[in-house]
């Protein structure tokens, strides 16, 4: 399955419009794209050999427990995904899935659990799935930076990609099964978003847009401040 899903990523990101719509070759894009993919697998490798690294298996732990929920009850499940976290007293017909859960006592943390519990819908309990989901999103993030930065800078494209795809410590950590590559994927959207608002004025999906990623960017960069 990783392998479908890695070819058809690079595929979309090949064909898509999108990808298409800038002076930079599609086909570097898909390279850029292999790079995130093989250093989310080398993440993927260390967080199951170096404690360091252990927050990721945490995070797929507790999301293969929301996700346990759907075989009991999918009102479970729904709740559990989408619903509110972290107050007293707990309902009674969650405590068994919330006492075997730490993050859901954390707001921050918990967000990437219900990403990861959502994203178990489509990985069929493989880990490396969801690195590779949450790789992608950071390198969709990263290419919407890209576009944002190519109309405010007189650096080459190409320098440009490298700032935001290629310095090491940014690509690994974004690469990861982490909040950084939300925040990532977040920011980029939410940059792109404002720019196109200032352009076309009054549109209320792009309102939305702002706002919602605007939130989930303060979500997790409060934990990283603290």
């Amino acid at each position: 399955m990783l392998i479908v899903y890695s070819v058809l990523f690079l595929l979309f990101v090949y064909k898509s419009k999108t990808f298409n719509s800038t002076s930079v070759s599609s086909k570097v894009w898909v390279f850029i794209a292999l790079i995130k993919i093989s250093v989310a697998l080398l993440y993927n490798w260390l967080s199951h050999q170096l404690p360091t690294f252990f927050d990721s298996g945490i995070y797929f732990h507790e999301a293969n427990i929301v996700f346990s929920s759907l075989k009991e009850n999918p009102l479970y499940f729904i709740q559990l995904l989408i619903g509110r976290n972290n107050y007293f007293p707990e309902p009674d017909h969650l405590c068994g899935y919330i006492d075997k859960m730490g993050f859901w006592y954390d707001n921050t943390g918990y967000t990437i659990v219900r990403i990861n519990a959502f994203l178990r819908l489509f990985s069929f309990g493989f880990i490396s799935l969801h690195f590779l989901f949450f790789s992608f999103l950071s390198f969709i993030g990263g290419f919407y930076l890209f576009k944002f930065f190519s109309d405010r800078t007189d650096l080459s494209e190409y320098i440009l990609i490298a700032i935001i795809f290629l310095i090491p410590n940014i690509l690994f950590w974004t690469s990861g099964l982490h909040k950084e590559a939300l925040i990532m994927f977040s920011l980029g959207i939410l940059l792109y978003s404002f720019n196109q608002y200032i352009i076309y004025k009054c549109n209320i999906s792009l309102v939305v847009a702002i706002l919602f990623f605007l939130f989930l960017i303060l979500s997790q960069s409060i934990s990283i401040l603290v």
